[in-house]
């Protein structure tokens, strides 16, 4: 499994060649364990609460591509990524703990080293410290991980005061746009205006992130962000103003790189480091 994600950096699936010189998001496989997932709304008895999923004529897949971004998968096959002394972490470790099918947990490695390939051919990747698959923290500002819930943050991203929580999303897209109606993240094909695949109830999951990180880091402004990552059939849009649960916007890669670059050259402190990289999965 180690040399399958590997190849995924390499964009070869026989070997990589990404330097080991110095360290960087490593790859690797853990022992599948189901984890519990982020909470999810109660009532006053704890009863789980929301609204049903919205009933939509569905078509499989969008009418046409999206906007070609040149972070396709494809266009990253053939692209090796240096390896960073900024950088730290798995990424997608996360996905291996979780309870998630090995469809997904494929998605999930495109997403997470498709955003580390975009990074370094970008010339970001050393402007700032970057953590991969991070323990949500326990909270009561705590840098240890949370005993309840076994969930983790796809990449952190410290970058002078500010901290980036970042979810990472590799979904199905194309020639579409993606909105909110409640707690439900719909796909709208362009073309025929249907619903493209079943709505996605929305995890809680970056809600609950950028809490605990200020507890954690109460002087830092904490930034969460959820963001979709190019599929072969391009980016879809997002409709303005959407957001996931607790206000998080939900952007692209194209608009997390704007953000990125045009924001200071700096990376954590000895004290912010240490606390991330306790909770690193490993």
């Amino acid at each position: 499994m180690r040399k399958f994600i590997h190849s995924l950096f390499a964009g070869n699936k026989k070997s990589s060649s990404i330097p080991q010189s110095r360290q960087s998001p490593r790859t690797g496989a853990r022992p599948h364990r189901s984890k519990q997932s982020s909470p999810s709304p109660q009532d006053a008895g704890g009863r789980k609460v929301g609204t049903p999923k919205p009933q939509l004529d569905t078509i499989s897949r969008p009418s046409g591509k999206g906007r070609m971004t040149g972070f396709e998968p494809q266009e990253l096959r053939s692209y090796h990524p240096p390896v960073s002394i900024c950088a730290k972490g798995v990424a997608g470790l996360g996905l291996f703990e979780a309870d998630f099918s090995r469809k997904n947990v494929y998605s999930g490695q495109l997403g997470e080293t498709g955003f580390y390939k975009a990074l370094c051919r970008e010339n970001l990747i050393d402007n700032f410290s970057s953590y991969w698959s991070v323990a949500m923290p326990a909270p009561g500002g705590k840098p240890i991980p949370d005993q309840k819930f076994n969930t983790d943050v796809d990449c952190v991203i410290v970058q002078g005061a500010t901290i980036f929580v970042i979810d990472l999303k590799y979904y199905a897209s194309g020639a579409v746009t993606w909105y909110t109606e409640n707690e439900w993240l719909l796909c709208r094909d362009d073309k025929t205006g249907q619903q493209v695949k079943d709505p996605r109830r929305m995890s809680r999951n970056m809600e609950m992130a950028r809490t605990r990180f200020r507890e954690l880091f109460p002087n830092a402004k904490i930034e969460p962000s959820v963001v979709l990552i190019p599929t072969n059939d391009g980016l879809g849009n997002v409709a303005a103003g959407t957001k996931c649960p607790g206000g998080v916007p939900l952007i692209t890669l194209p608009d997390m790189l704007a953000r990125l670059r045009s924001g200071v050259v700096a990376h954590a402190d000895p004290t912010i480091d240490a606390a991330l990289t306790a909770l690193l999965k490993d």
